[in-house]
Protein backbone atom coordinates (compact mmCIF):
# COMPACT_ATOMS: atom_id res chain seq x y z
CA UNK A 1 0.00 0.00 0.00
CA UNK A 2 2.86 2.28 0.56
CA UNK A 3 4.18 1.96 -2.60
CA UNK A 4 1.17 2.29 -4.27
CA UNK A 5 0.55 5.76 -1.93
CA UNK A 6 4.16 6.91 -2.75
CA UNK A 7 3.75 6.76 -6.67
CA UNK A 8 0.20 8.49 -6.51
CA UNK A 9 0.70 11.92 -8.03
CA UNK A 10 -1.81 13.62 -6.50
CA UNK A 11 -2.86 14.66 -3.08
CA UNK A 12 -3.15 12.15 -0.60
CA UNK A 13 -5.57 13.15 2.83
CA UNK A 14 -4.10 10.32 5.11
CA UNK A 15 -6.27 9.78 8.31
CA UNK A 16 -4.11 6.31 9.99
CA UNK A 17 -2.80 5.49 13.42
CA UNK A 18 0.04 3.68 11.69
CA UNK A 19 3.03 5.89 12.55
CA UNK A 20 5.69 4.31 9.79
CA UNK A 21 2.99 5.08 7.09
CA UNK A 22 2.49 8.57 8.57
CA UNK A 23 6.10 8.90 8.44
CA UNK A 24 7.10 7.34 5.27
CA UNK A 25 4.13 9.48 3.47
CA UNK A 26 3.28 12.86 5.00
CA UNK A 27 5.06 16.21 4.32
CA UNK A 28 2.61 18.06 6.69
CA UNK A 29 0.79 17.19 9.86
CA UNK A 30 -2.46 18.45 10.66
CA UNK A 31 -3.28 18.30 14.43
CA UNK A 32 -7.00 20.04 15.41
CA UNK A 33 -6.34 22.03 18.78
CA UNK A 34 -10.36 22.37 19.87
CA UNK A 35 -9.23 24.29 23.18
CA UNK A 36 -7.93 27.12 20.61
CA UNK A 37 -10.28 26.77 17.91
CA UNK A 38 -7.96 26.23 15.35
CA UNK A 39 -5.87 23.65 12.86
CA UNK A 40 -2.21 23.45 13.01
CA UNK A 41 -0.41 22.57 10.11
CA UNK A 42 3.09 21.23 10.98
CA UNK A 43 5.40 20.97 7.86
CA UNK A 44 7.59 18.03 7.85
CA UNK A 45 7.24 13.86 8.52
CA UNK A 46 5.78 12.47 11.61
CA UNK A 47 9.16 11.80 13.34
CA UNK A 48 10.07 15.79 13.12
CA UNK A 49 6.05 16.18 14.20
CA UNK A 50 6.67 13.97 17.20
CA UNK A 51 10.01 15.47 17.97
CA UNK A 52 8.60 19.00 17.72
CA UNK A 53 5.90 18.40 20.14
CA UNK A 54 7.96 16.28 22.53
CA UNK A 55 10.02 19.67 23.11
CA UNK A 56 6.76 21.57 23.25
CA UNK A 57 5.84 19.48 26.46
CA UNK A 58 9.02 19.55 28.07
CA UNK A 59 9.46 23.30 27.60
CA UNK A 60 5.98 23.46 29.20
CA UNK A 61 6.30 21.30 31.80
CA UNK A 62 9.40 23.49 32.94
CA UNK A 63 6.97 26.37 33.08
CA UNK A 64 4.08 24.67 35.42
CA UNK A 65 7.48 23.86 37.92
CA UNK A 66 8.45 27.56 37.39
CA UNK A 67 4.69 28.00 38.56
CA UNK A 68 4.34 25.91 40.99
CA UNK A 69 7.81 27.41 42.44
CA UNK A 70 6.28 31.16 42.09
CA UNK A 71 3.03 29.63 44.50
CA UNK A 72 5.36 29.00 47.59
CA UNK A 73 5.04 31.09 50.34
CA UNK A 74 7.86 34.29 49.39
CA UNK A 75 9.94 36.44 51.99
CA UNK A 76 9.85 40.17 51.29
CA UNK A 77 12.97 40.21 48.76
CA UNK A 78 11.65 36.98 47.07
CA UNK A 79 8.34 38.86 47.04
CA UNK A 80 9.70 42.21 45.10
CA UNK A 81 11.58 40.06 42.72
CA UNK A 82 8.62 38.35 41.41
CA UNK A 83 6.41 41.49 40.91
CA UNK A 84 9.26 42.46 38.26
CA UNK A 85 8.18 39.12 36.37
CA UNK A 86 5.68 38.66 33.80
CA UNK A 87 2.39 37.70 34.85
CA UNK A 88 0.58 34.07 34.29
CA UNK A 89 -1.35 35.58 31.25
CA UNK A 90 1.95 37.57 29.83
CA UNK A 91 4.11 34.08 30.05
CA UNK A 92 1.17 32.15 28.20
CA UNK A 93 1.05 34.59 25.35
CA UNK A 94 4.94 34.41 25.25
CA UNK A 95 4.62 30.71 25.30
CA UNK A 96 2.15 30.43 22.43
CA UNK A 97 4.25 32.98 20.45
CA UNK A 98 7.26 30.91 20.85
CA UNK A 99 5.23 27.80 19.48
CA UNK A 100 4.12 29.38 16.63
CA UNK A 101 7.37 31.06 15.84
CA UNK A 102 9.26 27.71 16.60
CA UNK A 103 6.94 26.15 13.74
CA UNK A 104 7.48 29.01 11.41
CA UNK A 105 11.17 28.14 11.92
CA UNK A 106 10.67 24.30 11.84
CA UNK A 107 8.77 25.05 8.41
CA UNK A 108 11.50 26.88 6.71
CA UNK A 109 13.96 24.75 7.54
CA UNK A 110 12.28 22.19 6.19
CA UNK A 111 11.83 23.58 2.79
CA UNK A 112 15.65 24.28 3.45
CA UNK A 113 16.34 20.57 3.29
CA UNK A 114 13.69 19.87 0.12
CA UNK A 115 15.47 22.84 -1.78
CA UNK A 116 19.21 21.45 -1.04
CA UNK A 117 17.78 18.18 -1.97
CA UNK A 118 16.19 19.56 -5.04
CA UNK A 119 18.75 21.89 -6.46
CA UNK A 120 22.20 22.15 -7.38
CA UNK A 121 22.25 25.83 -6.24
CA UNK A 122 21.08 27.47 -3.18
CA UNK A 123 19.51 30.74 -2.72
CA UNK A 124 19.87 32.58 -0.27
CA UNK A 125 18.17 32.89 3.39
CA UNK A 126 15.28 35.25 3.13
CA UNK A 127 14.95 38.05 4.90
CA UNK A 128 12.02 36.44 6.72
CA UNK A 129 13.63 33.72 8.18
CA UNK A 130 15.72 35.46 9.56
CA UNK A 131 13.14 37.92 11.05
CA UNK A 132 11.67 35.03 12.65
CA UNK A 133 15.32 33.76 14.19
CA UNK A 134 15.41 37.32 15.80
CA UNK A 135 11.53 37.44 16.88
CA UNK A 136 12.44 33.93 18.79
CA UNK A 137 15.75 35.05 20.40
CA UNK A 138 13.45 38.18 22.06
CA UNK A 139 10.60 36.65 22.68
CA UNK A 140 13.37 33.98 24.59
CA UNK A 141 14.64 36.82 26.13
CA UNK A 142 11.08 37.84 27.61
CA UNK A 143 10.40 34.74 28.64
CA UNK A 144 13.33 34.07 30.56
CA UNK A 145 13.48 37.44 32.38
Amino acid sequence: MQKVLQDYPGTILLVSHDRYLIDALATQIWELLPDEGRLQVFKGCYSEYKEFKQAQAARLSAQNASDTETRKPKTESQKAKQSDKLSRNQRQQLEKKLSRLEAEIHEMESKKRFAKQNSPTHPPIPSRCLNSVTNIRRSTQNWTN
